[in-house]
């Protein structure tokens, strides 16, 4: 038996997508600790950027930045820090979705996490939404 399937039994695929959603919460933790100024949506940016540079892209490229907001918009307007724990699952439904099918406990979550953010959205209530955890950033998108 080698080391590669040895290691297989014992992380499971609930283990790696568990540990996927910790890994980000734990990014975006360190990230509102070390820049308590920063509102939740530069950290969820930030978080993003620093996974993306782990699988190798060049996250010095300025559309990385723009890539980094717009796909944590909608986790930014998810109440911190459960907004880290949203865009965790995000980021395992991306990677390993067949993880999120084979346990729709994350699934689950996700939805209950991202469903009051998809109503405002319908109703046209996201940018209040974005701006009661976002108000300064929501500021400098309106000037």
């Amino acid at each position: 038996m080698g080391i590669k399937n040895l290691f297989k039994q014992f992380v499971s695929q609930e283990a790696l997508g568990d540990q996927t959603i910790d890994s980000v919460v734990a990014i975006f933790n360190k990230a509102q600790k070390a820049r308590p100024y920063e509102e939740p949506h530069e950290s969820l940016a930030s978080t993003w950027m620093h996974r993306r540079k782990g699988m190798g892209y060049n996250v010095n490229d300025p559309d990385m930045v723009l890539n980094a907001l717009s796909e944590t918009y909608l986790h930014a307007c998810i109440r911190p820090p459960l907004c880290a724990r949203g865009l965790g699952l995000y980021f395992l439904y991306k990677e390993n979705p067949q993880i999120i099918k084979k346990y729709p406990k994350y699934s689950t979550e996700y939805n209950e996490l991202i469903g009051p953010v998809f109503g405002a959205q319908e109703k046209g209530t996201i940018d209040e939404l974005y701006k009661r955890y976002n108000p300064k950033m929501a500021k400098n998108s309106e000037d």
